[in-house]
């Protein structure tokens, strides 16, 4: 076989008919190469079952390029590599950090579990139609949705690692979508605790015994944690003394980003009531060491929870089928705060998550007498008319006084839309333009009682504040839509 200008002996098959067959190739292949093209499916796939001495020698000899060499290599080589490529931080763009070895094996263990279920061998085996039919069976056989998009979103992550790494040059799995997780496709929805329920559950643990090497007081602290800072089981588990700013002006608990989920630094501030508290917990503990050392591993941690919800007295599960586990404490801290009327930029940023869909539509949940509260702040209709609400003035000239809203324009009574209050001690016969384009601008006289009478301006044409220095002299509210 000629190679440019070298002749090159390979070895070939002990039948001569799959040794012809690999003269053919090989020619296709030195033609495709000169050409500066890559092989076709065919083609590759003949390469995938060449054995790996004579692929690496054909490599060797400059035939095949990286990526046709890496697509001719078994997929479980590649997912190897990508398990440390995730523990080197290195996989995608987007990873903050690399992967603990826990989340790295649990991506490669379901990786394996779906290639094992589509018979992927090569990376030209993975196709969309094998993995959505396996997980649409997964799905059938029991598996939720959100299981079900973790191991899409784990399969895609894996073959854009291939693109990035130049063993692949396209994503097979680039056009599959996401399921839509709603509230009844979730299998696993928490609930929050309500105020009397964690009260309970405090008292019941504190003066509890020791359960899972872990005495009432140390299991006290963890789940009051959780409850007032929203953290995680694990970034609870790495607070050491010096995780806590009790001495600032604004005291805080801090965790390094290497101790976060999202691996971004977090500063969660703290109730004076629990700083003082605290003082005494923290007093005597070693520093460098985590103040829940005796903390049981993942797996116990709900069985720990679980038993301390018996002994308050608390189910495990409701009649909605909603469960209560640790994470619950989470989800009941934020929905505590979202009761609260905590902004949902706030919120969102409490919680540390990606998006505010996350934080409400996961976390938050419906208090006890959350919808009731709802409808009684609604007006009421039972008589012909609506009680008049009062509303407090705002803005640079806000007296500090209230006057009524009529519920038909939702302005001062008596005060056309766009025409402000003119405040206490103005000169009365200023002029206060409309917000409407072409309206004719009204007069605003203020008594000394503070009364305020509007009516047109007696000979005033509209003009500019250089010739009518009462134009503009106090600033205009403007209404975008009457209120309710």
């Amino acid at each position: 076989m000629t190679i440019g200008d070298r002749r090159v002996r390979l070895p070939g098959f002990a039948d001569v008919r799959a040794t012809a067959e690999l003269g053919r190739k090989l020619e296709r292949l030195i033609a495709l190469r000169a050409a500066g093209e890559c092989p076709d499916p065919t083609l590759t796939r003949w390469l995938e079952g060449l054995p790996g001495k004579l692929r690496d020698r054909l490599a060797g000899l400059g035939l095949l390029t990286g990526r046709a060499a890496a697509a001719a290599r078994k997929l479980g080589e590649h997912l190897e590599d990508y398990r440390r490529a995730l523990e080197d931080g290195v996989a995608s763009a987007r990873q903050r950090g690399p992967a603990t070895p826990q989340h790295a094996a649990v991506v490669c263990s379901r990786l394996r579990r779906l290639l094992s279920g589509i018979e992927a061998i090569f990376l030209s085996d993975i196709t969309a139609e094998k993995v959505g039919r396996w997980l649409s069976d997964r799905r059938a056989a029991g598996l939720s949705a959100q299981s079900s998009n973790h191991y899409l979103t784990n399969a895609k992550s894996f073959c854009n690692w291939m693109i990035r790494a130049k063993r692949a040059a396209e994503n097979p799995l680039a056009g599959v979508s996401k399921l839509q997780v709603t509230a009844k496709a979730r299998r696993h929805v928490r609930r929050a605790l309500e105020h009397v329920e964690a009260a309970a559950l405090l008292a019941a643990t504190r003066c509890g015994p020791t359960r899972f090497k872990m005495d009432g007081e140390h299991r006290y602290w963890l789940y009051r944690l959780a409850l007032e800072t929203a953290l995680r089981s694990s970034e609870l588990r790495s607070l050491s003394p010096e995780s806590f700013a009790l001495d600032d002006d604004d005291p805080h608990v801090y965790l390094p980003a290497d101790d976060t989920k999202n691996r971004t630094d977090a500063e969660l501030p703290l109730r004076p009531e629990t700083v003082a508290e605290l003082r005494g917990f923290l007093t005597g503990k070693p520093a460098g060491v985590s103040v829940f050392a005796k903390m049981p591993p993942r797996g116990f941690v709900s069985r720990m929870f679980r038993k301390d919800l018996d002994a308050a007295g608390l189910a495990r599960t409701d009649d909605a089928g909603r469960v209560l586990d640790f994470h619950a404490l989470r989800t009941t801290c934020l929905s505590w705060l979202a009761a609260a009327g905590v902004p949902l930029r706030t919120l969102q940023t409490f919680a540390r998550h990606s998006s505010p869909l996350l934080t409400m539509n996961v976390y938050a949940r419906t208090l006890q007498g959350g919808l009731a509260d709802a409808a009684a702040r609604l007006p009421d209709l039972s008589t012909g008319t609506p009680e008049p609400r009062t509303e407090r003035l705002t803005g640079t000239y806000d007296c500090g006084k209230s006057g009524p809203l009529t519920p038909r324009t939702g302005v001062k009574t008596g005060v056309p839309i766009g025409v402000r209050r003119v405040p206490f001690g103005a000169q009365p016969d200023r002029v206060v333009p409309n917000c409407g384009s072409g309206d004719t601008p009204s007069v605003a006289a203020a008594t000394d009682s503070g009364e305020v009478t509007y009516g047109e301006p007696k000979g005033t044409e509209r003009r500019g504040g250089d010739s009518n220095p009462g134009y503009r002299k106090f600033p205009v509210r403007r209404f975008s839509k009457p209120l309710p």
